[in-house]
């Protein structure tokens, strides 16, 4: 589960670093990104069924803020965020059975 919770707490880092850059355009939503990542790291540090309920919230508002700056900015890619799910959906499964 180590492993798994590095490997969430990384991609939360990378949601991270694009909501600082996008903060400039989209105030409102890069801060529940920021929140939300940081609610990621915190509870890399609590008990696994904890770490387990928040990631997966984390990681489904992380794709619903994709999709929506996307569609906001009139820049969306529909591919990009194909392969944005499907490593979203395989996180959740990492997440729920181990």
């Amino acid at each position: 589960m180590i492993v798994i919770k590095i490997i969430i707490c990384l991609y939360a880092l990378l949601m991270l670093l694009a909501a600082i850059q996008d903060f400039k355009n989209n105030k409102i939503s890069s801060m529940l990104i920021i929140t939300t990542t940081l609610v990621i790291i915190v509870s890399f540090f609590l008990p696994t069924g904890l770490f387990q309920v928040l990631s997966v919230a984390g990681l489904i508002i992380f794709q619903i803020m994709a999709i929506y700056h996307g569609l906001a900015q009139h820049n969306f890619h529909l591919v990009h965020h194909m392969i944005r799910l499907m490593v979203t959906v395989t996180m959740i499964l990492a997440i729920l059975f181990s």
